[in-house]
């Protein structure tokens, strides 16, 4: 594993949270590939609130235990609601 200040000095962004500039520019290309291998499976979308409302944020759940929201609430699950 990375020393996770072996780069640029970290950059405080705001209280207890910093910008580790270069981190994981030796991994980047990889990262991206990857992220973009489990979204093709389990695609960014809006998920649903228990309320009913629609989030403003777009995330996608895979992996153990994905975060996932409907309308029988807040969870995680062994498996994405829309993909199975």
């Amino acid at each position: 594993m990375s020393d996770l200040f072996a780069h640029d000095e970290p950059l405080a962004v705001a209280p207890d949270a910093y910008l580790l500039k270069g981190f994981l520019s030796d991994e980047d290309e990889m990262l991206l590939a990857e992220i973009r291998r489990l979204t093709a499976i389990s695609p960014f979308r809006h998920m649903q609130t228990p309320g009913g409302y629609r989030m403003s944020a777009a995330m996608s759940s895979c992996g153990t235990y994905g975060w996932v929201s409907d309308a029988k609430g807040y969870r995680y699950s062994q498996t994405d609601p829309l993909t199975g």
